[in-house]
């Protein structure tokens, strides 16, 4: 993440570390698919929370926000901007029952998961667990991955951003193979 600043990467870190390790991201390719999704979702680690005031969610009952004001209330929030009553419904499901941090009910206070570590923790779940990336990408499929985190853009058949993900996992997968003294891929 060329463009993040040396103070957000030093502060990520350790949350980074620990969902990676929760979340069994612990391969060069789920740690590279990862990465990209989280510099390309978080603008670089810069933003915890959906810049947009998500008026455009609203109504949307794919994401479960079928009350009024839904949209706004449950834009997106963390690492991976986790959108939608219905998906910070699930990440507060999944928190109570495996208890590895302390417990905040997000439908109740959505605002709260744009703090670490519940950003990054919800980035690393949304990644393995509720779109299940982990087991995409050992099959080598990161399109895939990328789909489904981001969704289809409709007039390029890709997830947006789609050119700069590519080079961010490329980025990613060659500096873990220099770490261990290899080449370039």
């Amino acid at each position: 993440m060329p463009n993040s600043t040396a103070k957000n990467r030093a502060l990520a870190l350790p949350v980074i570390n620990k969902a990676a390790f929760d979340y069994e991201i612990n391969s060069e390719r789920r740690m590279a698919g990862w990465l990209t999704t989280l510099a390309i979702e978080s603008g670089e680690l810069r933003y915890q929370e959906e810049i947009a005031s998500g008026a455009a969610y609203e109504g949307r009952k794919d994401l479960g926000n079928t009350q009024k004001g839904d949209g706004r209330r449950f834009k997106g929030h963390g690492r991976i901007q986790i959108t939608g009553r219905s998906n910070h419904q699930a990440y507060t499901n999944y928190l109570k029952k495996n208890k590895h941090l302390q417990f905040i009910d997000f439908v109740t206070h959505p605002e709260l998961l744009a703090l670490e570590p519940y950003a990054t923790d919800s980035a690393g779940w949304f990644w393995a667990i509720k779109v299940k990336n982990n087991s995409a990408i050992d099959a080598g499929d990161f399109h895939k991955t990328q789909i489904r985190v981001n969704g289809i853009n409709k007039k390029t058949g890709n997830p947006n951003h789609w050119v700069e993900r590519q080079n961010y996992y490329a980025r990613s997968l060659s500096a873990f193979n220099k770490s261990r003294g290899g080449k370039d891929r």
